[in-house]
């Protein structure tokens, strides 16, 4: 499903769902109100909720019964250098709302956040018991302006577990 931007952007967020996978119950675009008293930026978030069916991979164990889960992508506003990221700060905000919204056993959050891991604007994530891919070992995402950085995020809920694989260089 695809999320378009508003305010004339041509760009969106898009979820693509492998159907033996999850059942999709609801699918819902979330514009960000984050112009405070300013035109909003028109950035979005796309929010799932489904049932997790299978595991993608074999599982040692049966599952126990089926998970709800949400899953969240957006592609957060990026700030230059020493910008205001005021406007940053609240699509964060609003992001971990949406997120938390609705009702369910496990939260995914992901994206092109345009924060590098360690930033302090993604705090709040970490205060929600959000655990980042990145924990472990950060690998780089992106190569913007000639600088290789990781600006790309998965966020999962306890509960869940993630498998990181080498990027290509």
């Amino acid at each position: 499903t695809l999320a378009p931007k508003g305010a004339g952007r041509p760009d969106g967020c898009a979820l693509f769902v492998r159907q033996a996978v999850l059942t999709v119950h609801a699918v819902t675009r979330v514009a960000y109100r984050d112009g405070q008293g300013a035109p909003d930026s028109g950035h979005v978030a796309q929010v799932l909720t489904a049932t997790l069916l299978a595991p993608p991979h074999p599982a040692p164990e049966p599952r126990q019964a089926a998970t709800t889960l949400v899953i969240v992508n957006s592609h957060l506003r990026w700030t230059p250098t020493g910008g205001d990221r005021a406007v940053q700060q609240r699509q964060v905000a609003l992001l971990l709302e949406a997120a938390l919204a609705a009702p369910a056993a496990a939260r995914v959050l992901c994206g092109d956040f345009n924060l590098v891991p360690t930033d302090e604007l993604l705090a709040p994530l970490h205060a929600a018991g959000l655990r980042s891919i990145w924990a472990d070992e950060v690998q780089s995402t992106c190569c913007a302006n000639g600088q290789v950085k990781c600006v790309d995020h998965v966020f999962y809920s306890q509960g869940l577990q993630a498998q990181v694989e080498r990027l290509p260089p």
